[in-house]
C-alpha cells in the first residue's frame, strides 16, 4: 500500500470527471477505482485499486493498492461458465457492490448489481481481451484479496474474475474504510474500472476526445477540446458548448495533460494554472512575445518550478512546443511534427494544431497537420520570431518523453500553406 499522490489523484478526478462518471465527496464516502495497467501477462498482480476519500476536513486522502483486475490462468484454462472466464469491461458501477461475505469465508465486498464482462473463450493461458463477447447481469465479481496473509505474487486460482487485492493487510484497512462508509451512508458503494489497455489514462484526457471540433477563434472562447479539472468540480476551463476549438487551446490542452502525467503540477494551485493560461494566450506588451514558450520555460511564480526550457530551432525536436509569428503580424501556437529540410538547411515546420484552414481529408477547419515555411523560404514564419520550448524536467537533466500523437493524427492528408500565410491561428 502506497498514500494516493496528488499527481495520481488529480489524474484519477480528470479521467473520472472527462467520463461523466460520479465523484463522491462526503466526508470519507468511498471512491474505489481500479486501474487495469498496460500489461498482458497474466496471473501477474500487476493492476491497481485507489481507494480515496475526502475527510472531515474536506481534504482528499487515499491508497494505492497493488492487485489484479484480470483472472488468474488457472480460470482461463479451467472457466467455471461454458462462456469462457469473466473479465470485468471498464466502466462505472453505480452502487454495485456491498459488505458481504466473500464465498462465506470472510469479510469483502460482493456483488449486488449488475455489471458488464468480456468472456475469454479460448481456454489458453492468456488473456483474450479483445473478444467483443461481452454480457451483463451477476456473475458474483467480488472484490477481495488473495491470501489471508502477507502480499501474494501470483493470481492462480484466486480471481475468476474478481477484482483481488495483492496484500492481506492492504485489503483489511479497505475493508475497515468500507464499514465506515456503510456507517455513514448505507451498504452499497460503487466501484470504476479504468483500462489502460484500451485507453490508457494519458490517451483517454488527451487522444481521441481532442480530435473533434472545428476551428473558430474568438475572445472569450477557451477553444479547448476538453473541460480542465484540477482541484475542484468545476473546470479551470471549459470546452466551449459548439465544440469549436482553436490553435492556444488545443496546445494548452496537450501542454496541460503533459505535465499533469509527468508530475510537474503537483505542487500548483488553480491559480497558478489560471496564470499559466493567461500566459498562453496573451501578449505582454512587447513585439513578438513567446507567449506558450513563455508559459513553459518560466515558472508561475518564484517557489514553483518551470514546466521545462526554450530551445533553439535547431534543437527543436517533434512533440516540442511552438510559438509562431508571422511577417503578416498574425500568430499560431502549435506542436512540432518534423522540421521540413532542404539542401541540408531548416525550411520550414510540419506542425499539429487547430488551425483556421480546411483540412482536405476532414472537409473542416479544426485539429489536424500543417506544413509552413519561413519568410526568407518562401513562406510567412519569421525564422527570427519563432520560439519552441520543450515540457521536461531540466533540473534533474531528464530527457523529454514524447507526447504520443498517434491518437490524434489520423491518417489525413497535410494541408501546405501558400505564401501568404493565410493560416492566421490568431
Amino acid at each position: 500500500m502506497e498514500a494516493i499522490t496528488k499527481n495520481e489523484l488529480n489524474i484519477l478526478l480528470t479521467v473520472l470527471k472527462n467520463n461523466g462518471y460520479k465523484i463522491f465527496e462526503r466526508p470519507y464516502e468511498l471512491n474505489i477505482v481500479g486501474v487495469r495497467t498496460d500489461n498482458w501477462t497474466p496471473n501477474k498482480f500487476d493492476d491497481y485499486i485507489f481507494v480515496f476519500y475526502k475527510d472531515d476536513k474536506g481534504n482528499w486522502v487515499g491508497t494505492k493498492n497493488p492487485a489484479t483486475t484480470d483472472p488468474g490462468t488457472y480460470w482461463l484454462k479451467n472457466p467455471m461458465s461454458p462462456q469462457g472466464t469473466a473479465i470485468l469491461k471498464k466502466g462505472q458501477y453505480i452502487n454495485s457492490h456491498a459488505i458481504g461475505s466473500h464465498r462465506g469465508q470472510y469479510t469483502a465486498l460482493v456483488q449486488v448489481a449488475p455489471v458488464t464482462t468480456i468472456r475469454d473463450f479460448d481456454r489458453d493461458n492468456k488473456l483474450s481481451y479483445e473478444s467483443l463477447k461481452s454480457t451483463t447481469g451477476l456473475y458474483g465479481i467480488n472484490i477481495h484479496r488473495a491470501g489471508s496473509v502477507g502480499t501474494t505474487k501470483v493470481v492462480d486460482k484466486y480471481s475468476a474474475g474478481c477484482q483481488v487485492f495483492s496484500d492481506a493487510s492492504d485489503f483489511a484497512k479497505f475493508i475497515d474504510a468500507a464499514k465506515k462508509h456503510k456507517d455513514l451512508y448505507g451498504n452499497l458503494l460503487t466501484y470504476t474500472l479504468i483500462d489502460e489497455r484500451e485507453n490508457a489514462i494519458r490517451e483517454r484526457t488527451k487522444g481521441d476526445t481532442f480530435y473533434a471540433g472545428e476551428y473558430r477563434y474568438y475572445d472569450g472562447s477557451t477553444g479547448v477540446p476538453i473541460d480542465i479539472y484540477f482541484e475542484g468540480q468545476t473546470p479551470v476551463l471549459s470546452k466551449p458548448a459548439d465544440g469549436t476549438t482553436h490553435c492556444a487551446g488545443f496546445t494548452f490542452s496537450v501542454c496541460y495533460i503533459t505535465a499533469l502525467n509527468r508530475g510537474l503540477l503537483n505542487n500548483f494551485t488553480e491559480e497558478d494554472i489560471k496564470k499559466m493560461w493567461g500566459i498562453w494566450t496573451e501578449t505582454d506588451g512587447g513585439k513578438y512575445p513567446k507567449m506558450c514558450v513563455k508559459a513553459i520555460s518560466e515558472p508561475m511564480r518564484e517557489s514553483l518550478k518551470k514546466l521545462g526550457r526554450e530551445v533553439s530551432l535547431e534543437n527543436a525536436k517533434p512533440n516540442d512546443f511552438c510559438q509562431i509569428w508571422r511577417n503578416s503580424g498574425t500568430a499560431h501556437e502549435c506542436i512540432v511534427v518534423e522540421k521540413i529540410m532542404e539542401n541540408n538547411q531548416i525550411v520550414g515546420i510540419k506542425y499539429l494544431s487547430s488551425n483556421p484552414i480546411v483540412n482536405p481529408d476532414t472537409n473542416k477547419t479544426g485539429i489536424g497537420l500543417v506544413a509552413e515555411r519561413f519568410s526568407d523560404m518562401g513562406g510567412t514564419m519569421l525564422r527570427a520570431n519563432t520560439y519552441f520550448a520543450r515540457v521536461d524536467d531540466e533540473e534533474s537533466k531528464l530527457e523529454a518523453k514524447p507526447i504520443d500523437l498517434s491518437a490524434i493524427t489520423k491518417p489525413q492528408e497535410i494541408t501546405t500553406l501558400d505564401s501568404k500565410g493565410k493560416n492566421r491561428g490568431k
